[in-house]
C-alpha cells in the first residue's frame, strides 16, 4: 500500500511535512534529528455480519470512489481527509472559471473596502488555478465566503452560497473546529457584506461568535508560549508574535463589533485596548497588503466614533461631561483630533473608500450634535454660526450620497454593510434637515444649506441608481434581490418628504428675527419636527433590523 504523504512526527505536531531529499527523511526530520517514519495508508476492511467467519474468510474491501483534485489531502494532514460536503464545485454552483472570477473580484473591487481580509494575489493566470486549489483546500471558509460576497451578479446563486456557509459553520460549531484562523476570516467577509443575506438574520450571532473566536485564540494579546505544555516542537514554540493575517482579523473584529455597537445601541462587547492600537502599528510598518497602512488610521477614526457617542448619551441622559466642560468643548476637541489625522495622513483619501466613509460619517454627525437645541450644541451661536453649522450639515450628508450616486455602475454594490447603513443614515438626516431648512421661521439662515444639499435632486438620483440596481426575479423563497427592499425604503424616504413638504406653511413673508428668538424657534421646532417616530430607510439595510426602532433611535442619533 503507497505510505502517507506525512510522516509521524509532523503528523503529531500538525506541522506541514515537506520531503525534497532523497535520504528517506522529511526535511523537517533530517533537520531536527528526529526519526522519520511513513506508515502505510490503511484500508478499513467490511466484515462480515458473523465475526468468526469474518476473521475467517475477511470480506474483500470497498474500492474507494475516484478523487477529484479538490478532495486530495492538504499537505500536512496526520491522515485521509474526507470530502467535504459543503464545497460549492461538488454541489454543482460553482465551477473553476466562475470561481477564478469571483476571486478577482474579491481582490480588485472588494478588499479595498475592507481590508482585514486579504487573499494572496496569484501573480500570473498560470498561478490562479494553483491559489485556488490551495485556498479550497486550506481555507474552505473562507474561500466560500468569498464566493457568497462576491456573487452579486446571480443573488440566487449568493444566497445558496450564503445557505452553505452557514451549513459549513453549524459543522464546525458543532464537532468542535471552529477555533481557526479559517472560520474567522469567512465570518469577517460574511459579516462585512451581510446585507447579501438577510435571511436568516444572525449578524450579532455571527459576530459574537467571531469574537469569541479571537479570545479562543487569544488574539488580544501579544502570543505568548503556553508555559504549561512540556511537549512542545521548538520551532512551534519559536513564534513569538502573531502573524500578519492575525493582526488583520484582530482589527476587522474591533471594527465590526465597534461598528454594530454604535449603530444598534449595544453593549460593546469587544472593547479598545493598547494591544490593538500596537498590532495597527505594527501593520503599518511591516505589512505586505496596500490596505495595512490604512488599518491604523481606520481604527483611530472608529475610536472617535466611540468617543463621540459616549459623549452624545452622557448629555442625552443629563450626565454632562466627566470634567465639567462645557459639551462643544467635547465635540470641538473631537474636531480637532478628526482634522488632525486628515492632516497627518500620508497617503490620498481616495486610496481607502472606508476611510473616506468613517470621516464623511463623523463629520456629519458632528455637525448635526452642532445644531442649536441638540444636546451637545453652544447655548450662544450667533446667527452666523447657525447658518454656518446648517451648511456644514448639509455638505457632510451630500458628501456620503455622492459615494453611491457618483460610483460607475456595478461597481457600487461592492459596497460593505457599513457602507449601506451610513449613506441610508444620511439619507434620512437630509430628508429632515431639508424639511427644517424650509421652515418660515429659519428659511433666511438656510438658503445656502438647501441650496448645497439640492434634496429633491439628490433623493430623485439615489432612487435611479438604486432602479439600475435592481436584479429581476425571486429566489427559492420567493424573495426579492437585496436592491428592491433598498429601493422601497428609499420611495419611503420620497412618500414621507413629499408629504411633509405638503403640509408645511409657505416661507413667504418671513422675517428676519434676533438671535435669541431664533435660538429658541429652532429648538420647538426641532422638538416638533425630530421627534416623529417614522421608519426611514434603515430596515433591511442591515442583516437583522426588521422591526427595530425608527432610525433616530439609534446610537448615533438626534438629540431630543
Amino acid at each position: 500500500m503507497p505510505p502517507l504523504k506525512t510522516c509521524r512526527t509532523c503528523a503529531k505536531g500538525k506541522i506541514r511535512c515537506h520531503k525534497t531529499q532523497d535520504s528517506g527523511a522529511c526535511d523537517r526530520c533530517a533537520r531536527l534529528g528526529k526519526t522519520c517514519v511513513f506508515a502505510d495508508s490503511r484500508r478499513h476492511t467490511a466484515r462480515g455480519p458473523d465475526t468468526a467467519a469474518g476473521l475467517l474468510s475477511p470480506t474483500p474491501a470497498l474500492p474507494s470512489p475516484a478523487r477529484t483534485q479538490s478532495d486530495a489531502p492538504c499537505a500536512g494532514t496526520p491522515a485521509l481527509i474526507s470530502p467535504n460536503p459543503h464545497d460549492p464545485f461538488s454541489r454543482g454552483l460553482l465551477d473553476e472559471e466562475g470561481a477564478q472570477r469571483l476571486m478577482l473580484r474579491f481582490r480588485s473591487t472588494m478588499t479595498p473596502r475592507f481590508p482585514f481580509v486579504v487573499l494572496p494575489d496569484p501573480g500570473n493566470a498560470s498561478n490562479a488555478e494553483a491559489a485556488l486549489q490551495m485556498l479550497r483546500q486550506e481555507r474552505p471558509c473562507l474561500c466560500l465566503a468569498v464566493f457568497a460576497a462576491s456573487a452579486f451578479d446571480d443573488f440566487t446563486l449568493q444566497r445558496e452560497l450564503g445557505r452553505l456557509f452557514n451549513e459549513m459553520l453549524a459543522s464546525l460549531l458543532t464537532t468542535s473546529k471552529l477555533r481557526t484562523l479559517d472560520a474567522l476570516q469567512g465570518l469577517l467577509v460574511h459579516l462585512a457584506w451581510a446585507h447579501y443575506h438577510p435571511r436568516p438574520r444572525s449578524y450579532t450571532q455571527q459576530l459574537h461568535l467571531a469574537i469569541s473566536i479571537v479570545s479562543d485564540m487569544r488574539l488580544d494579546r501579544p502570543r505568548n508560549p503556553q508555559l504549561w505544555k512540556v511537549n512542545q516542537e521548538p520551532e512551534v514554540a519559536d513564534h513569538s508574535s502573531w502573524g500578519r493575517e492575525e493582526l488583520r482579523a484582530l482589527a476587522g473584529v474591533y471594527y465590526l463589533a465597534s461598528s454594530s455597537s454604535i449603530t444598534l445601541q449595544k453593549l460593546r462587547a469587544f472593547p479598545f485596548t493598547p494591544f490593538i492600537r500596537e498590532s495597527c502599528e505594527t501593520l503599518a510598518l511591516q505589512g505586505d497588503a496596500p490596505g495595512d497602512k490604512h488599518i491604523r488610521l481606520i481604527i483611530q477614526t472608529q475610536r472617535l466614533a466611540e468617543e463621540l457617542d459616549d459623549l452624545v448619551h452622557a448629555m442625552s441622559a443629563g450626565q454632562g461631561l466627566p470634567d465639567g466642560s462645557m459639551p462643544g468643548l467635547g465635540v470641538d476637541d473631537i474636531r480637532h483630533r478628526m482634522d488632525a489625522l486628515k492632516l497627518n495622513m500620508d497617503f490620498p483619501l481616495a486610496e481607502c473608500p472606508m476611510l473616506l466613509l468613517q470621516l464623511g460619517m463623523l463629520e456629519l454627525v458632528i455637525s448635526q450634535q452642532s445644531l442649536p437645541g441638540f444636546p451637545l450644541s453652544s447655548k450662544t451661536e450667533t446667527e452666523l454660526q447657525i447658518s454656518e453649522v446648517f451648511s456644514e450639515s448639509a455638505l457632510a450628508s451630500r458628501s456620503l450620497l455622492d459615494i453611491i450616486i457618483t460610483r460607475t455602475p456595478g461597481h457600487e454594490k461592492a459596497l460593505t454593510n457599513i457602507e449601506w447603513i451610513s449613506m441610508s443614515y444620511a439619507l434620512s438626516f437630509s430628508a429632515r434637515l431639508d424639511l427644517l431648512t424650509t421652515n418660515h421661521r429659519m428659511a433666511h439662515l438656510t438658503q445656502q444649506a438647501r441650496r448645497c444639499l439640492d434634496f429633491r435632486h439628490t433623493l430623485r438620483q439615489v432612487i435611479l441608481k438604486l432602479k439600475g440596481m435592481v436584479l429581476p426575479g425571486v429566489d427559492h423563497r420567493g424573495d426579492h434581490d437585496t436592491f428592491t427592499h433598498f429601493l422601497k425604503r428609499a420611495e419611503i424616504v420620497q412618500m414621507w418628504y413629499s408629504s411633509q413638504v405638503e403640509s408645511l406653511p409657505s416661507s413667504r413673508g418671513a422675517t428676519p428675527s434676533i438671535q435669541g428668538t431664533v435660538v429658541a424657534e429652532f429648538s420647538e421646532v426641532a422638538r416638533e419636527e425630530l421627534n416623529e417616530s417614522t421608519d426611514l430607510f434603515v430596515a433591511d439595510f442591515f442583516a437583522e433590523l426588521q422591526g427595530v426602532p425608527p432610525w433616530d433611535d439609534f446610537g448615533l442619533s438626534w438629540g431630543n
